[in-house]
């Protein structure tokens, strides 16, 4: 009898030593996941704070550009505007970068990004053309219509980063998801 007593209380102990391990590892992946998700969530906050910045800043920028043709503002000015979009731009990117599980996404919005960068050298490149010959009838004109098309260039342009940065939060959080629902199922597996 002291026997079996004997034995059922070490089969006891060692369900109950199996058991806790199984539910600290359930325990350990459902913290995880917890952390995942609250990572996440700031990232998302980071990256849409970041963009309405950086599309904040780059609409100010290219009216500091006109403002600047017109002498209405001085180069020191548009010099920190500059600098507070490219700090701006290295934030979101930043931010961007942090990317877990579609790095293809990445490159895509980079190269919106490298876009918006290059309609804004290019403005620049036209406004300083503009700065340096006379004023004529036709060079205001060209100007105005230069304006005008980098305006409708940004905003396109800000508008697909805007969809694209949507879209990559959307994967990243069906990708958590995914990793979770493969979780559960190890979970259930055990």
């Amino acid at each position: 009898m002291s026997e079996v007593v004997s034995w059922v209380l070490s089969s006891s102990v060692i369900v109950a030593c199996i058991t806790y391990i199984a539910n600290t590892k359930i325990k350990n992946k459902e913290l995880l996941v917890k952390i995942k998700l609250e990572e996440q969530n700031k990232w998302i906050r980071n990256v849409d704070e970041s963009l309405k910045k950086f599309v904040g800043l780059n609409i100010e920028y290219l009216k500091g550009l006109t403002d600047y043709s017109w002498n209405q503002i001085d180069s020191d000015n548009l010099s920190k505007q500059l600098m507070e979009l490219n700090k701006a731009q290295h934030s979101l990117m930043f931010y961007i970068n942090q990317i877990e599980y579609n790095e293809k996404s990445v490159q895509e919005v980079m190269d919106i990004i490298e876009n918006i960068v290059e309609i804004m050298e290019n403005y620049t490149t036209a406004i300083e053309h503009f700065k340096r010959v006379n004023k004529t009838e036709k060079e205001i004109s060209k100007m105005f219509d230069i304006t005008g098309e980098s305006e409708e260039k940004l905003g396109r342009a800000n508008i697909k980063l805007g969809i694209k940065l949507g879209e990559l939060a959307k994967e990243e959080k069906k990708s958590l998801a995914k990793e979770v629902i493969e979780n559960k199922m190890t979970k259930i597996l055990i």
